[in-house]
């Protein structure tokens, strides 16, 4: 089932062309990795997923709905959830609290009941599975960079119910951090899509189901990460040639 999708979108901002007929699904159950050379668009794309921005032309499609002229918090209702390049956390409150903020948020915007039992109950799963239960009652404040991440797709992650659009949530990490986050991530793939901006190829090639590569606002292709590595077209506009 298809989760999200960009139909032949746009976006102008005066003479500059950010995107131009951009068009890709995402579906329900996949990771989907979206990479292109700086300045491609791939922010830009997923600002309009989310809202955040409107497209000059085209739709966006959310669960087989037309939420083009959604506003943002009416998205955020039906289950889009996002994660930025900097962790947006609520530093004065432990990681515990942090988290169970969005499962409460999901809730309310689903409209499912707001049961403690419950709610603390995936809590403390979500904790647990990301081996986070020995610093749930840490301050934010007081966690390492690579801890405040991973707190960061895990929030993501339990507030989305539909999709989940993740801006390179491995940035800046060490290894350990970047297996632990990718575990996150693996989780949860099953009940949502997961589209993921992200410029360490590795991270793409060993996570992805598909990807979708833009260069200049543009679509070049979408396909499985080992049909994208032999594209002659993304190898020159992206990875690289030995020239």
């Amino acid at each position: 089932m298809t989760a999200l999708n960009l139909r032949s979108v746009s976006k102008r901002f005066g003479a500059l062309v950010a995107l131009d007929e951009l068009s890709f699904d995402v579906e329900r159950g996949e990771i989907h990795g979206l990479i292109g050379p700086n300045g491609a668009g791939k922010t830009t794309a997923v600002n309009i997923a989310t809202g955040f921005l409107r497209p000059s032309s085209g739709s966006v499609w959310l669960d087989g709905a037309d939420v083009t002229h959604m506003p943002i918090h009416r998205r955020a209702a039906k289950g889009l959830g996002r994660s930025f390049q900097g962790a947006r956390l609520f530093d004065q409150l432990d990681v515990r609290t942090n988290i169970r903020i969005s499962i409460e948020q999901r809730r309310k915007c689903i409209g499912q009941p707001q049961s403690k039992a419950e709610i603390s109950s995936e809590v403390e799963q979500l904790l647990e599975e990301s081996k986070l239960t020995a610093v749930a009652a840490t301050l934010i404040g007081r966690l390492p960079y690579g801890l405040r991440k991973q707190v960061e797709v895990i929030r993501s992650c339990a507030f989305a119910s539909s999709v989940l659009l993740l801006d390179e949530p491995t940035a800046g990490l060490g290894p350990d951090d970047i297996e632990r986050v990718l575990g996150v991530m693996t989780n949860h793939r099953a009940r949502l899509g997961i589209l993921i901006i992200e410029h360490d190829m590795e991270v793409i090639m060993s996570l992805c189901d598909r990807v979708t590569v833009i260069d200049a606002g543009r679509w070049l292709m979408t396909g499985k990460p080992a049909e994208v590595q032999r594209n002659p077209e993304v190898i020159a506009a992206y990875l690289g040639t030995d020239d």
